[in-house]
């Protein structure tokens, strides 16, 4: 039995993601989360360099292309659970 409370950050998290995708390739790249950060009005929170970083610590960076989005759904589940 699937539990909502897990299933709807799940989704949520994927849907942020997908969402920051902007040219649907698969991959997140510094530029789209610049673009994301800017269109929630939060584009003072983070540098091109943290948000290199943090693709960094995700392990999976693929030059200019990236991050794969999979990864970086995985990532954002991972770091949003409880315990982790």
């Amino acid at each position: 039995m699937t539990s909502f409370t897990r299933e709807l950050p799940s989704r949520f998290a994927k849907e942020v993601c997908k969402a920051a995708d902007v040219d649907g390739d698969g991959y997140i790249s510094v530029h789209e989360v610049e673009k994301l950060l800017k269109n929630i009005g939060a584009s003072d929170k983070m540098t091109a360099s943290e948000i290199e970083e943090v693709m960094d610590d995700i392990g999976t960076k693929e030059g200019p292309k990236g991050v794969p989005l999979l990864a970086v759904v995985d990532y954002v589940k991972k770091s949003t659970t409880p315990g982790s």
